[in-house]
Order: C-alpha cells, then structure tokens, then sequence
C-alpha cells in the first residue's frame, strides 16, 4: 500500500515537471493537481512520520542533507522504527525466560523468587 502511494505520487510528479517544461515558465492551473496529490494521499492509508523522514533522506534530488546530518537523521529515524518494537519484544523475552525457569531449564529469575 505505501509504495502504491508513493508511485502514485512519483507520477504525479513527473506530470507536473512534464507540464512545467512545455509551458516554459508560463502560469500553470496548479488547482488540478492539488486535487490529485489531496485524492492521493487520502485514497492511501494513514501514513507515520516516520515514513516522511525515510522518504527525505531517500529524496536526494529534492532535499541535500549529507555528512554527518544525514547520519543523525539516518539514526534517529531507525531508532524511532524500531522503538515500536521494544516492548513487545520484551515482553516475549521475559515470558521465555520465566517459562524456562519453571521447566528448570534455566535459574535467572529462580533465586530472586524462591521461598528460601
């Protein structure tokens, strides 16, 4: 669903940039392709924040971010993808551990909960 947004959008582009070059710097009615980018973006599923930082550092044409700015925003933007995860990765973690440590295959959590 995101790439078929984003191709959409990646046409609609070209349309313009198409229009624009053969009109040559004459006015152009930008009333109709506004009603397309709004028909496109809301035909589509909701997007995340996240997916507009992965989509400017991957816009190089559009956006110059280099050095080590592109390399804090590459880091920010993998840490906030994954940050979803954490938790429920955690969780299974722990369930793992506690399973294993009722069937006595392992002793982590053993000492801290026993009677003795």
């Amino acid at each position: 669903m995101l790439s078929e947004c984003g191709n959409k959008l990646k046409e609609l582009i070209r349309e313009l940039r198409t229009e624009l070059k053969q009109k040559n710097g004459a006015q152009l009615a930008l009333e109709d392709y506004h009603r397309k980018y709004n028909y496109i973006v809301t035909d589509s599923e909701n997007h995340e924040r996240i997916d507009y930082d992965f989509c400017v550092l991957e816009m190089n044409d559009d956006y110059s971010i280099t050095g080590l700015v592109r390399l804090y925003r590459y880091m920010v933007a993998y840490i906030r993808y994954c940050w979803a995860y954490i938790v429920p990765v955690s969780v299974i973690l722990t369930e793992t551990i506690i399973i294993t440590d009722m069937i006595n295959f392992t002793s982590f959590f053993t000492p801290y909960l026993s009677n003795h």
